[in-house]
């Protein structure tokens, strides 16, 4: 699951996790994303743009974490956010190399 604001971002990630083998889904916000994951259960991957509108990817990662929803995921920014320390979670800095996406996925996938 992708969540990206910016719509030429987004399509990126999601061209270059199919080219991985995964189904995408990908929204441009993180409202309603707990009943999205209840619905959907066989998400493997999160991939959260921290700075979104009316509730940020970091917001909405810590909340599922409280509740106990341990799905891997990439927290990406283009701001000056620093890094969550949360469990099962990389952090990329924008703009960074598809390379290094593919690497934090596969480390956080094993």
């Amino acid at each position: 699951m992708i969540l990206e604001d910016n719509p030429v971002i987004r399509e990126v990630l999601t061209e270059v996790l199919r080219e991985m083998g995964a189904r995408v889904e990908s929204r441009g916000h993180a409202v309603g994303v707990e009943g999205f994951l209840e619905s959907n259960p066989d998400i493997d991957l999160l991939v959260f743009d921290i700075d979104l509108p009316e509730r940020t990817g970091r917001a909405c990662l810590e909340e599922l974490r409280a509740e106990g929803v341990d799905i891997p995921c990439v927290l990406i920014t283009g701001g000056a956010s620093e890094p969550p320390r949360l469990d099962r979670t990389a952090f990329l800095r924008k703009p960074f190399r598809i390379e290094t996406l593919r690497e934090s996925i596969s480390s956080l996938l094993g």
